[in-house]
């Protein structure tokens, strides 16, 4: 069950509770890997026990007993040792095993924190160092979502101000816009000539914008390669030309043979088409490729895409239909 951070310590039994919502388990010891995060659940802890003063540097010693002492005096004296002794408990009890065993004997609870914040300290300046070089050296890259990867980047940025090194806003969108991968080069240099400044949200969504963008002009690049059918005409005539497929999915003709080609021209970017199975294969280039029948009939063929992945050269049913030849498929 849940305990109100309010609740009572039950001093009687001397009971050491622990607030499962912060994620301190009732049983057992646990240690999130983040340092900082330990201690402030475990200040948060105390403070809500009402038990943090005892770590209090300036907090008096407690005088020694006396028979004459008044009973105000020996509860007072009892409620503080019994807070001593939970407050340590607390501590100890966030622990790993490792470090558990390296203060278990050690009474002074007092100690024991000023012995972790020690060391805490010298710990938090390596990950300074760390973070801050992780920060630098990060990258986009061109096959992996842009979003998440900003996301990764902020993660970092919060870290560094958990440790009280602040970015300013302005330095992280500067920063995002130099990370960008090689291939938003154009739109890193519109971007870093506009005189308008983007705060963190805007310059997100104008990524998200060009992302999406991009991925639906790709798309219409792409053009389709589909199921594949041998190619016959309604005419009884066979080509000349072996291994040409009739596609009646394809919306280009594509060949993996460059030595057909009466016209030649290599591609200029990058340009892909998108198989049946959605692979995607890369264009060379482009031309023309005439096919001979043994009627004696030719078709001349542009536009052909050289594809050297393909295992088939196909002919678009689609475009084959624009100039007026038909064609049967035979089931």
């Amino acid at each position: 069950m849940d305990l109100d951070v309010g609740e009572a310590v039950d001093r009687n039994g001397l009971v050491l509770l622990v607030i499962s919502a912060m994620g301190f388990a009732s049983t057992g010891r646990t240690f999130p890997t983040d340092k900082l995060e330990v201690q402030d659940k475990v200040r948060f802890l105390l403070t809500a026990l009402k038990i943090f003063y005892i770590l209090d540097p300036t907090l008096a010693p407690l005088p020694e007993p006396k028979e004459n002492d008044t009973p105000q005096v020996v509860a007072a004296r009892k409620k503080r040792e019994e807070d001593e002794l939970i407050c340590r408990g607390h501590i100890l009890n966030a622990l790993s095993d490792r470090l558990y065993d390296l203060y278990t004997n050690t009474n002074s609870v007092r100690e024991i924190w000023e012995a972790l914040e020690n060391k805490y300290k010298a710990e938090e300046e390596g990950t300074k160092k760390f973070l801050i070089s992780q920060y630098i050296d990060f990258k986009f890259f061109d096959e992996k979502p842009l979003l998440p990867q900003i996301h990764e980047l902020q993660v970092i940025v919060n870290k560094l101000k958990v440790l009280k090194i602040e970015l300013p806003e302005a330095f992280q969108v500067g920063a995002i816009v130099a990370k960008l991968p090689s291939s938003w080069k154009g739109y890193r240099k519109r971007i870093l000539h506009k005189s308008e400044d983007y705060s963190l949200e805007e310059i997100q969504k104008h990524l998200r914008i060009e992302e999406e963008s991009r991925s639906r002009d790709k798309m219409v690049e792409s053009p389709m390669v589909g199921l594949t059918k041998p190619m016959r005409f309604q005419r009884p005539i066979i080509l000349e030309v072996q291994g040409w497929w009739y596609d009646t999915c394809a919306t280009v003709h594509v060949t993996y043979d460059k030595s057909l080609f009466k016209t030649f021209e290599d591609a200029k970017g990058d340009q892909e088409v998108q198989m049946g199975n959605e692979g995607r294969s890369k264009v060379l280039g482009k031309g023309t490729i005439e096919v001979a029948f043994t009627s004696g009939k030719k078709v001349t063929l542009i536009n052909v895409l050289y594809v050297p992945d393909m295992n088939k050269n196909l002919v678009s049913g689609d475009l084959l239909g624009k100039p007026g030849i038909k064609a049967c498929l035979n089931p």
